[in-house]
């Protein structure tokens, strides 16, 4: 590799971020980390070490997830004084900036509506939705029946066609799929965006469930058996509920659940980069059904 000393500086600052770890248990997660940034630069030859590198991030993020998940206790990166003090000033103003934003916005307007007796906050219409019963946050992907969401229901029979896969796209979504009981192709979905594009192309052998137009799209989905369910996006939450078809998942960030069917068995192939994957369990069986998921940035985990 024409890079190999910037490599091995990596992996130098790596060691040293893992310094708590015994000598033996830090060199197999060196060996670990540099097979894969080898088999991703060879994998994907365009993208180069340097944007491999950034991808993966920096030495002592890397070796702060080993080091929690051993429960010790993780480093800081190193800042020069010029980064810490512009990191500081950046931080004051824009907390200043947000703080003026929301005295503004509770003292003048009803964008922001407090539920006291729910413990639930909502702003800018949903947008952003804070529930306290619950426990949890969300931005993005407020549907309600009186919203401005487009509506796709629709179905299509497989039977004595050559279509082999389905491939949807998308920019931010949440889907849940499911096995069809029969050879219908079935979607109901509500997406916000422009409302003139076409969104189901048919290829002969492909369709397509395009949704890359759309600024927010959740759908549940029934796949039929036979063919391989090819999903393409940049944010995402994907369940997929007991599969009879094969899986092919692209995602920069996101999180994906995999439920498996009991009497179906299953060969994964996983990929990622930032994040963690567990619950898998893999068969060699020749009658498996392949299932890839690549995911920069996320969680991948099988019940």
């Amino acid at each position: 590799m024409p890079h190999e000393p910037k490599l091995e500086q990596y992996l130098a600052n790596l060691d040293k971020a893992l310094g708590q770890i015994p000598v033996s248990d830090r060199a197999d997660i060196i060996t670990e980390i540099k097979s894969h940034i080898l088999e991703s630069v060879e994998r994907n030859p365009d993208q180069g070490l340097d944007q491999t590198l950034a991808a993966l991030g920096e030495p002592e993020t890397v070796a702060n997830r080993y080091l929690l998940e051993r429960g010790l206790r993780p480093g800081r990166p190193t800042k020069s004084p010029m980064v810490k003090w512009l990191t500081i000033g950046f931080l004051g103003t824009l907390g200043m900036i947000l703080l003026f934003l929301i005295i503004l916005v509770w003292k003048f307007s009803p964008i922001i509506k407090v539920d006291e007796k729910n413990d639930r906050v909502t702003i800018l219409g949903g947008l952003i939705d804070v529930n306290g019963n619950a426990g949890t946050v969300r931005v993005g992907e407020t549907f309600s029946e009186n919203d401005d969401a487009e509506i796709f229901d629709g179905a299509k029979d497989l039977a004595g066609t050559n279509l082999n896969s389905i491939y949807m796209a998308f920019r931010n979504g949440k889907l849940n799929v499911f096995p069809a009981v029969d050879t219908q192709l079935r979607w109901s979905c509500k997406a916000r965006g422009e409302k003139d594009k076409s969104f189901l192309l048919d290829e002969g052998n492909k369709i397509i469930l395009n949704f890359a137009e759309k600024s927010d799209v959740k759908c549940d989905l029934h796949i039929p058996a036979g063919v391989t369910f090819v999903v393409e996006g940049t944010n995402g939450k994907l369940n997929f509920e007991y599969p009879h078809f094969r899986i092919d998942v692209r995602l920069t960030n996101g999180d994906i659940t995999f439920i498996p069917a009991k009497d179906k068995k299953y060969k994964f192939d996983t990929n990622i980069v930032n994040g963690k994957i567990g619950g898998l369990d893999s068969s060699s069986a020749e009658d498996a059904l392949l299932v890839k998921f690549s995911l920069t940035n996320g969680n991948i985990s099988g019940l």
